[in-house]
């Protein structure tokens, strides 16, 4: 049990270390001949919020929830084998547990004041991914207790759960559009654009990973039926990388409370 949470959080830190290495690169490449300017708008803020991410993967040990989650499976009440059937349910439920965890962080005031640095931005696109909070860590897993107690595989878990928060990477765009069948079942990026929306009617809505059904089965679905206006309705627009990231945390400690998004 022990080594394949090491296993796992070793592997973590390297696809880290990739994204930093390679994906960041080229990523200012992408905006250089599409923008034309590598430090258009807020993607130079993106790239540093993501940089202070990866520094927090350097210096912090990221074994603890692993540990958690690999202790809870020792009492587990079932065992359910990650292969043929069991390996689908560990997509599926991975994929709930990362709508959970989303949904929470919109909704529940202390993380939403981390989760709204991703949605502070008034632009869109991929390098709007990269605007995120590493507080999310310490909580984000969390929903993994219980599958994990009915005898879901930890490791198995932390995958299909990293799968979940990967897949909208690439749904960060304006340029692709409606995807016909496919957006009844699955994340889009016409769905995660309405996410990204601060219209009245997109507030607090698709919160799904890879799949779209869990909004459809829980009342927090809706489609894009207007121009998007990203960003969060109480936030201005800042280009402070440093307010963009503790903006938050200053809020709450001078009792500035704003409505989560």
């Amino acid at each position: 049990m022990e080594h394949s949470a090491l296993a796992m959080v070793e592997s973590t830190n390297q696809m880290i270390e990739w994204i930093g290495t390679i994906v960041i690169p080229l990523e200012i490449l992408f905006l250089t001949i599409i923008k034309k300017k590598i430090f258009y708008g807020d993607t130079y803020v993106n790239i540093l919020c993501a940089e202070a991410c990866l520094l927090y993967f350097q210096v912090i040990d990221s074994s603890f929830p692993f540990n958690c989650i690999e202790f809870v499976r020792q009492h587990a009440l079932f065992n359910i084998a990650p292969s043929g059937w069991g390996a689908l349910a560990h997509i599926v439920v991975g994929d709930l547990c990362f709508y959970l965890f989303h949904r929470m962080a919109h909704t529940k005031h202390l993380f939403s004041l981390e989760h709204s640095i991703h949605h502070s931005s008034r632009e869109f696109d991929y390098s709007t991914n990269l605007r995120v909070s590493f507080f999310a860590n310490v909580y984000s897993w969390t929903p993994l207790i219980i599958p994990a107690l009915l005898g879901f595989n930890p490791t198995m878990l932390f995958a299909c759960f990293f799968l979940a928060n990967g897949v909208p990477f690439f749904l960060h765009t304006r340029y692709i559009g409606k995807l016909g069948w496919i957006e009844a079942i699955f994340n889009t990026p016409s769905h995660h654009r309405v996410h990204h929306g601060r219209n009245r009617c997109y507030i607090n809505k698709n919160f799904g990973g890879m799949l779209i059904i869990w909004d459809r089965l829980f009342g927090t679905y809706a489609e894009e039926i207007e121009p998007v206006d990203f960003g969060v309705e109480h936030i201005a627009a800042c280009r402070n990388p440093l307010k963009v990231i503790f903006r938050g945390w200053l809020e709450l400690l001078s009792r500035k409370y704003p409505q989560p998004k």
